[in-house]
C-alpha cells in the first residue's frame, strides 16, 4: 500500500493537483488573512463575515489535508512495515 501512494505522489497528476491546490491556498490566504478584520467586503453583517472566514478556514485546511495525506500515509506505513520487521527479528 505504500508503494501505492510513493507512485501517487510520483506521478505528473499529483503535481499538477498539487499546483491547483496551492492556488487555491492562496486566494483564501488573501481572502481571509489579508483582508483587515473591519473590513466588510465579504458580508455587511459581523456574523456573516465571521461565518464567511470560519467556512474559508475549514477550506483551507482541508486543501491541506488533501496536499499531506499521501505522504503522511507513506511515512506511517513504512513506519509499521519497518515495526513489524523489528518485530520479526526480536521473535515477539
Amino acid at each position: 500500500m505504500a508503494r501505492d501512494f510513493q507512485n501517487l505522489v510520483d506521478s505528473p497528476g499529483w503535481a499538477r493537483l498539487n499546483k491547483v491546490i496551492a492556488e487555491q491556498l492562496e486566494a483564501r490566504i488573501k481572502t481571509v488573512m489579508l483582508v483587515p478584520a473591519g473590513d466588510t467586503d465579504m458580508g455587511a453583517n459581523p456574523i456573516s463575515r465571521i461565518l464567511n472566514v470560519e467556512y474559508m478556514k475549514g477550506e483551507y485546511n482541508g486543501l491541506v489535508s488533501a496536499m499531506q495525506l499521501p505522504s503522511t500515509q507513506i511515512d506511517m506505513l513504512n513506519s509499521v512495515l519497518t515495526n513489524e520487521e523489528f518485530d520479526d527479528e526480536s521473535g515477539s
